[in-house]
Protein backbone atom coordinates (compact mmCIF):
# COMPACT_ATOMS: atom_id res chain seq x y z
CA UNK A 1 0.00 0.00 0.00
CA UNK A 2 2.81 2.14 0.86
CA UNK A 3 4.45 1.76 -2.77
CA UNK A 4 1.13 2.60 -4.81
CA UNK A 5 0.63 5.72 -2.39
CA UNK A 6 4.78 6.73 -2.92
CA UNK A 7 3.98 6.15 -6.73
CA UNK A 8 0.92 8.25 -6.89
CA UNK A 9 2.41 11.06 -4.77
CA UNK A 10 5.60 10.86 -6.98
CA UNK A 11 3.30 10.88 -10.16
CA UNK A 12 1.73 13.73 -8.73
CA UNK A 13 4.77 16.03 -7.98
CA UNK A 14 6.19 14.75 -11.31
CA UNK A 15 2.73 16.03 -13.15
CA UNK A 16 3.01 19.58 -10.83
CA UNK A 17 6.30 20.38 -11.82
CA UNK A 18 5.44 19.80 -15.28
CA UNK A 19 2.50 22.21 -15.02
CA UNK A 20 4.53 24.68 -13.00
CA UNK A 21 7.40 25.27 -16.28
CA UNK A 22 7.33 28.60 -17.88
CA UNK A 23 8.31 29.54 -21.22
CA UNK A 24 11.39 31.72 -19.44
CA UNK A 25 12.20 28.93 -17.17
CA UNK A 26 12.22 26.37 -19.78
CA UNK A 27 14.61 28.45 -22.12
CA UNK A 28 16.87 29.63 -19.43
CA UNK A 29 17.25 25.89 -17.62
CA UNK A 30 17.71 23.86 -21.15
CA UNK A 31 19.73 25.99 -23.44
CA UNK A 32 22.56 25.52 -20.99
CA UNK A 33 21.58 21.50 -21.61
CA UNK A 34 24.23 19.46 -23.26
CA UNK A 35 22.96 18.58 -26.55
CA UNK A 36 20.72 21.51 -27.06
CA UNK A 37 21.96 24.07 -29.85
CA UNK A 38 20.46 27.58 -28.77
CA UNK A 39 20.45 30.48 -31.74
CA UNK A 40 19.08 33.86 -30.25
CA UNK A 41 18.56 37.02 -32.28
CA UNK A 42 18.41 40.11 -30.53
CA UNK A 43 17.42 43.84 -31.13
CA UNK A 44 20.22 44.09 -33.37
CA UNK A 45 20.54 41.04 -35.23
CA UNK A 46 16.72 42.05 -36.17
CA UNK A 47 17.14 45.79 -37.10
CA UNK A 48 19.69 44.15 -39.74
CA UNK A 49 17.01 41.86 -40.75
CA UNK A 50 14.71 44.31 -40.88
CA UNK A 51 16.75 46.33 -43.52
CA UNK A 52 15.96 43.33 -46.03
CA UNK A 53 12.69 42.15 -44.62
CA UNK A 54 9.42 42.90 -43.27
CA UNK A 55 9.81 41.82 -39.41
CA UNK A 56 6.49 42.73 -38.75
CA UNK A 57 7.38 44.26 -35.40
CA UNK A 58 9.61 40.88 -34.34
CA UNK A 59 12.79 42.19 -32.37
CA UNK A 60 13.97 38.89 -30.91
CA UNK A 61 14.09 35.03 -32.06
CA UNK A 62 15.11 32.11 -29.66
CA UNK A 63 15.73 28.99 -30.29
CA UNK A 64 16.02 26.07 -28.69
CA UNK A 65 16.72 22.52 -31.11
CA UNK A 66 16.98 19.24 -28.96
CA UNK A 67 17.77 16.96 -31.36
CA UNK A 68 20.99 15.94 -30.37
CA UNK A 69 19.98 15.67 -26.59
CA UNK A 70 19.88 12.21 -25.01
CA UNK A 71 16.91 9.81 -25.21
CA UNK A 72 16.02 10.60 -21.45
CA UNK A 73 15.71 14.13 -22.63
CA UNK A 74 14.14 14.00 -24.99
CA UNK A 75 11.39 11.94 -23.61
CA UNK A 76 11.46 14.05 -20.77
CA UNK A 77 10.81 17.48 -22.79
CA UNK A 78 7.94 15.39 -25.14
CA UNK A 79 6.22 14.45 -21.90
CA UNK A 80 6.08 18.42 -21.42
CA UNK A 81 5.27 19.52 -24.38
CA UNK A 82 2.09 17.48 -24.19
CA UNK A 83 0.91 18.60 -21.48
CA UNK A 84 2.46 22.24 -21.55
CA UNK A 85 0.66 25.33 -19.62
CA UNK A 86 1.71 28.67 -18.74
CA UNK A 87 -1.03 30.70 -17.40
CA UNK A 88 0.75 34.43 -19.44
CA UNK A 89 -0.10 32.40 -22.38
CA UNK A 90 -3.17 32.04 -24.80
CA UNK A 91 -3.50 28.85 -26.57
CA UNK A 92 -3.63 29.70 -29.60
CA UNK A 93 -3.43 26.47 -31.74
CA UNK A 94 -2.85 22.69 -30.74
CA UNK A 95 -1.95 20.29 -33.92
CA UNK A 96 -1.49 16.23 -33.85
CA UNK A 97 -0.93 14.25 -36.55
CA UNK A 98 1.20 10.98 -36.72
CA UNK A 99 3.28 11.31 -33.73
CA UNK A 100 4.00 15.50 -33.97
CA UNK A 101 2.68 17.65 -31.25
CA UNK A 102 2.72 21.28 -32.09
CA UNK A 103 1.56 24.18 -29.84
CA UNK A 104 1.34 27.54 -30.55
CA UNK A 105 1.05 30.06 -27.99
CA UNK A 106 0.61 33.60 -27.74
CA UNK A 107 1.29 36.56 -25.37
CA UNK A 108 -0.41 39.60 -25.81
CA UNK A 109 -0.97 43.05 -24.38
CA UNK A 110 -2.84 46.43 -25.28
CA UNK A 111 -3.86 44.66 -29.14
CA UNK A 112 -0.59 43.49 -29.79
CA UNK A 113 0.89 39.94 -30.01
CA UNK A 114 4.09 40.11 -27.49
CA UNK A 115 5.52 36.91 -28.05
CA UNK A 116 4.69 33.83 -30.00
CA UNK A 117 6.16 30.24 -28.66
CA UNK A 118 5.83 27.08 -31.00
CA UNK A 119 6.76 24.14 -28.96
CA UNK A 120 7.15 21.12 -31.29
CA UNK A 121 7.65 17.44 -30.58
CA UNK A 122 7.35 13.99 -32.29
CA UNK A 123 9.60 10.69 -30.70
CA UNK A 124 13.12 11.95 -32.20
CA UNK A 125 12.45 15.64 -32.44
CA UNK A 126 11.57 18.16 -30.35
CA UNK A 127 12.33 22.31 -30.65
CA UNK A 128 10.88 25.37 -28.94
CA UNK A 129 10.98 28.83 -31.00
CA UNK A 130 9.78 32.28 -29.70
CA UNK A 131 9.15 35.38 -31.41
CA UNK A 132 9.02 38.46 -29.24
CA UNK A 133 8.05 42.21 -30.20
CA UNK A 134 5.20 44.45 -30.75
CA UNK A 135 3.78 42.50 -33.63
CA UNK A 136 0.44 44.39 -34.82
CA UNK A 137 -2.40 42.01 -35.45
CA UNK A 138 -3.30 44.28 -38.49
CA UNK A 139 0.06 44.43 -39.91
CA UNK A 140 -0.48 40.25 -40.51
CA UNK A 141 -3.47 40.64 -41.51
CA UNK A 142 -2.38 42.99 -43.94
CA UNK A 143 0.56 40.91 -45.14
CA UNK A 144 -1.31 37.37 -45.44
CA UNK A 145 -5.10 38.03 -46.06
CA UNK A 146 -5.13 41.09 -47.99
CA UNK A 147 -2.46 40.02 -50.23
Amino acid sequence: MKKILSGLAAMFLFSLAVNAQTVDRIFAEYAKKTGVEHVKIGKVGMAFAGLFVNTMGVNGVDVLDFSHCTPSVKEELNRMVHSFNDPDYDLLMTVKDNGEHVKVLGKTKDGNIREVVVLTADENEVAMVRLTGKIKLSDIIKQYINN
